[in-house]
């Protein structure tokens, strides 16, 4: 269901009032091939992102506080939260390719992420 609002070009507000999905659909969107979507599509996804991302300028004394807070993490968390990120970025790839290609099966879904994240291709 999310995947055709998303293709449509209407994003829920649960994803848009939620900072952390609103960077994952950023990072989908530079995962995805482009060209496939309409004008309307990627016109309305990119505008979105954009009025989020604005708003979501981290500050000076916010990103400071970052950079101690990932120095103070233990080498395991900070490998966690790599896998997390691996995770999260093969999950919206597999969404992307789900939403552009939807006659495709999850076998062929799962072997297009593979090769995209093995051969950092579109």
């Amino acid at each position: 269901m999310l995947q055709a609002q998303i293709g449509r070009g209407n994003i829920p507000r649960e994803i848009m009032s939620n900072e952390n999905l609103m960077r994952k659909l950023h990072l989908l969107l530079m995962a995805l091939d482009a060209s496939n979507l309409s004008e309307k599509q990627l016109d309305n996804l990119v505008r979105e992102v954009r009025r989020r991302s604005d708003r979501s300028a981290t500050s000076t004394a916010a990103r400071h506080e970052q950079i101690e807070t990932l120095k103070r993490m233990s080498p395991v968390r900070k490998l966690e939260l790599g896998a997390q990120l691996n995770q999260d970025a093969r999950a919206l790839k597999a969404a992307g390719l789900r939403m552009l290609h939807p006659d495709w099966s999850e076998k062929r879904v799962s072997e297009e992420v593979r090769k995209a994240f093995i051969y950092a291709t579109d």
